[in-house]
């Protein structure tokens, strides 16, 4: 029996819903002599009935030209209606809301992706020559776009080089939808950072003392926060994530679950005899392990704080009262504990209390060790 290809070189189109809406068949590949599947995307049509609709009228189309000889591998493709730019934005908002949702995209990332897109957007509606199409999304369009955040807007290179970032995610996206044949980001080099003045200093050790009696007498509890984040080195969206479940005094170590982590691998932290007396001064484990471990007024709680209440009582009531220079960031004790704790302990100790990835080349042959660093747990700073 002769295979199914000689009799017809093609099977006829058919229209698959689910997570991705397409038109599907196959057809032989001259190059090969065997049956290759194409595929038209049909993601872009709003509102199931229209697509539907699009998709049987497409069908026709298609097996017409397919009856009449014509091959997908050899003669140019059928057209098919790309979208036009805004609402291919308001496609990428809806996929953006949907990871936000489903819990693949942290809600930082996602405010950014959708305030980058709403600048890139204006600006192109309000160039002398607006931008409709998708191919009208040049290289140069997007140096263009580039030039204005840094030049014009007076952007940083690390603000300029963040939005190239994300038009290279954005138009990746674009083509894995077939809204464009390949990035126009492609090519472009990030602007260099060597020249640029630092936007947060490390803190003095006698300011680290002033900060340590302050706070004893005006909020212990935000004490707790400032030594995770200088001892501990927490990120503080993820030490408002941690209940008190995940604190293993017996072992001496805090575990940063990877739903909480921003880099989404679970991880145990060394806590330092200085954070675990002051969390059994303030009674902390008092309270049941499903708290939060900073809620309303820094205390333990049902319902998390937000970390940026954290950065707001640092800005309006630590610098305020300390009388300090906007470059003592909240972000600076990480700095700051980083480089005093790299000057009493080895580097590899240091590279593991902060989960980096590296540090140097010791990365390459080092090995993680899930359990407390007794260099770690003794160390006592001047805060």
């Amino acid at each position: 029996m002769r295979p199914y290809s000689e009799i017809l070189p093609y099977t006829y189109p058919a229209y698959y819903e689910g997570k991705q809406c397409y038109i599907g068949f196959y057809a032989v590949d001259p190059n090969t002599g065997k049956m290759r599947r194409k595929r038209y995307r049909l993601g872009h049509i709003r509102g199931k009935i229209q697509r539907r609709r699009y998709a049987q009228r497409m069908i026709f189309e298609l097996m017409d030209r397919l009856d009449n000889g014509w091959n997908p591998w050899v003669e140019p493709e059928i057209h098919v209606p790309i979208p036009s730019f805004q609402n291919v934005c308001d496609e990428y908002l809806i996929y953006i809301d949907k990871r936000l949702k489903a819990g693949t995209l942290r809600p930082d990332s996602h405010r950014t992706y959708k305030y980058s897109l709403g600048t890139f957007r204006r600006w192109c509606g309000d160039r002398r020559m607006p931008i409709e199409r998708c191919e009208q999304l040049t290289k140069a369009l997007c140096i263009q776009f580039l030039d204005y955040i840094h030049i014009e807007m007076g952007s940083s290179a690390r603000t300029t080089n963040g939005y190239k970032v994300w038009m290279s995610g954005f138009f990746s996206w674009m083509v894995d939808r077939d809204y464009l044949k390949e990035k126009p980001t492609d090519g472009i080099k990030a602007l260099p950072k060597s020249n640029e003045p630092k936007s947060r200093d490390l803190i003095p050790e006698k300011e680290l003392s002033k900060l340590r009696e302050y706070l004893k007498r005006e909020n212990p509890y935000f004490l707790l926060a400032v030594y995770l984040l200088y001892y501990c080195f927490i990120r503080p969206k993820e030490m408002c994530m941690l209940t008190l479940g995940d604190f293993q005094l017996a072992k001496g170590v805090v575990i940063i679950p990877g739903k909480v982590a921003k880099n989404g691998r679970t991880e145990s932290v060394t806590l330092p005899l200085k954070v675990i007396h002051l969390m059994i001064d303030l009674n902390i484990f008092a309270c049941p392990s499903s708290y939060y471990l900073f809620s309303d007024d820094f205390m333990p709680g049902k319902t998390p704080h937000k970390a940026k209440y954290l950065s707001d009582w640092w800005n309006y009531h630590v610098k305020r009262d300390l009388k300090w220079p906007e470059s003592y960031k909240f972000y600076s004790l990480k700095d700051t504990g980083i480089t005093r704790l790299l000057h009493h302990v080895n580097g590899l100790s240091v590279r593991d209390q902060a989960r980096h990835s590296d540090i140097s080349i010791t990365n390459i042959y080092a090995q993680r060790e899930n359990q407390a660093d007794e260099q770690l747990r003794e160390w006592s700073d001047v805060l």
